[in-house]
């Protein structure tokens, strides 16, 4: 005991005079600091690991917010947008009692939309003129009544990561890693990418969207996935929710009523993993004002909840998978992308869509979004009301 005390002893002369040191600037105290797990991931990636402020980071936004009014609404291209198409496309909302539209400020080629004065969007030549004045724009949607969503392609960002390599996903042989069309990914690991993210955010609230939602908020889910490096130390569905509370909170932040979305594979909520790309519903519930899982029925492979052609059965797809949704979501609200286009038989039209939107009804869910590609929606006339 003795022996120990005097150890003890000594030791504590010891930490005396290294902080008298440290105090007299005769030595550093980091040279005496331990490298972390996360410090060590970002050496393997060659990147930042982001560190959003402690300990705001892991918690839930200060309070939910919802829209003014329950959405819903259509997918608009930032070219269709910007084009004469948008008098015929406001004629079909206010026929069908839909209030809402989803424009790309930044699609998944990584051009953003309009003249952005984001600082990293025009140094890599991401601006575009695509919509010349998309004040103006949003000004004539306010005055129809009509809600702005602002749609942000998160990750998948070939235009970024091809002018800043060191911002995008490393391959194992070298260089950048692409996925099966060629293209490259920046990583959800990268604090300039996240900033970069949020700083689109907060410019379209200030432009005149009422929301951000971010899409592609994941990792990459085709290609050679075995090639892609992944940064150690923290789970991938951790990742992406921390990210989401990132950028939440800073756009809350710039607008007292500005509400951000998330869009999610819609078998996510039925998995019990986050299907390797990051989206564990448990994990990003709550990290968003809404989540708006793209339950389109020509997604789910044949066999998907017992059903042979899950597309041929969109009343059974999207009640099962937005039903399991409900099970797990317990902040956020549910908004579901439906399907408003054909891919693979049957060819989709009102009935189609009047049945997805029935098992939505009878789940109690009052909002949707419609997705189709081209944005042409007349097909699908009358199928709403």
């Amino acid at each position: 005991m003795k022996r120990f005390l005097c150890s003890e002893a000594w030791l504590e002369t010891f930490r005396a005079i290294i902080v008298l040191l440290c105090l007299s600037g005769l030595i550093s105290p980091v040279f005496f600091s331990q490298p972390t797990p996360i410090a060590k991931a970002a050496v393997a990636q060659r990147q930042t690991v982001p560190t959003p402020p402690q300990p705001a980071s892991r918690q839930q936004p200060q309070s939910f917010r919802e829209a003014p009014r329950p959405v819903r609404g259509v997918y608009i291209t930032s070219w269709t947008a910007g084009s004469g198409r948008m008098k015929e496309l406001t004629g079909f909302l206010k026929e069908n009692g839909l209030n809402a539209v989803v424009i790309d400020v930044k699609d998944d080629t990584g051009v953003v939309s309009y003249q952005t004065q984001v600082d990293l969007a025009r140094k890599c030549g991401a601006a575009s003129r695509r919509i010349a004045d998309p004040s103006a724009l949003l000004a004539g949607l306010r005055a129809k009544g009509i809600l702005a969503i602002a749609r942000i392609v998160a990750f998948k960002d070939p235009l970024l990561a091809g002018k800043r390599p060191d911002l995008a996903f490393k391959a194992k042989a070298g260089g950048s890693w692409r996925d099966r069309k060629g293209q490259s990914w920046v990583s959800p690991y990268s604090q300039e990418v996240w900033e970069y993210l949020t700083a689109l955010g907060k410019e379209a609230i200030q432009l005149g969207f009422s929301e951000v939602q971010y899409d592609y908020v994941r990792f990459p889910s085709d290609g050679n996935l075995s090639q892609l490096v992944y940064p150690e130390g923290r789970p991938v569905s951790k990742q992406i929710g921390d990210f989401l509370r990132y950028a939440t909170a800073a756009i809350h932040s710039c607008h007292q009523q500005a509400v951000v979305s998330a869009d999610t594979f819609g078998l996510a909520g039925s998995a019990v993993d986050d299907l390797g790309i990051g989206q564990k519903i448990q994990e990003l519930d709550g990290a968003a004002d809404y989540l708006s899982p793209m339950a389109y029925p020509s997604h789910y492979a044949k066999g998907t909840y017992a059903l042979s052609n899950p597309n041929a059965a969109p009343y059974q797809t999207v009640k099962r998978s937005i039903g399991d949704h409900q099970k797990l979501v317990q902040k956020s609200k549910l908004r579901p992308w439906l399907q408003a286009f054909t891919l693979g038989p049957p060819a989709y039209g009102p009935e189609h869509l009047r049945l997805q939107l029935k098992a939505l009804r009878e789940l109690g869910v009052a909002e949707f979004l419609l997705w189709n590609p081209a944005s042409r929606y007349g097909v699908f006339a009358g199928a709403v009301q």
